[in-house]
């Protein structure tokens, strides 16, 4: 920044820092994604309530996280998030799709696997989640059995147990 004050990865970069730090809000990073729009990253740190009270009609959290799943449709957090956002609102069709996508990109994302399940059991279709419950949670707490799930998946294996018992 002190070379060029209005490079967007470098301004992405000290707001990223301000946050773990403490020193900044969701809502600092506005000016670069209306300077620098074609950047998803910024994109992604836009959603929540601190943002949605700013501009409550305008539906913050779907409408830039659809922008960052759109930039980086490789990026299975982007992809992810845009099916929580989506969800949130009730348009849970278009949810499993995305969280399907991010499963795609990312086959070992449990959470993404586990919310298809959800979504195809929210969306009425009972012998799709069905089968999806059994492909998709059983390969999860096969993973889980084996010891191949990372530490951050803990809860996980519990959730997928819950599902393949509900879809049944």
């Amino acid at each position: 920044l002190e070379i060029d004050p209005t490079h967007p990865v470098a301004r992405r970069n000290a707001y990223v820092t301000g946050l773990m730090r403490g020193e900044a809000d969701r809502r600092d990073i506005r000016p670069l994604v209306i300077d620098a729009p074609m950047y998803a990253k910024p994109h992604l740190s836009i959603w929540g309530l601190v943002v949605a009270a700013d501009r409550p009609l305008e539906n913050m959290g779907v409408r830039h996280q659809g922008i960052a799943a759109s930039l980086m449709p490789g990026n299975p957090y982007a992809c992810h998030n845009y099916s929580l956002q989506l969800a949130e609102i009730g348009r849970k069709e278009e949810s499993y799709r995305w969280a399907d996508r991010a499963t795609v990109t990312s086959p070992e994302f449990g959470a993404a696997h586990l919310d298809c399940v959800r979504r195809l059991r929210q969306v009425g279709r009972p012998g799709q989640a069905f089968a999806e419950a059994q492909y998709r949670c059983r390969e999860f707490l096969d993973r889980a059995a084996a010891g191949k799930l990372p530490q951050n998946d803990w809860q996980a294996p519990h959730h997928a147990a819950l599902l393949i018992a509900f879809a049944h």
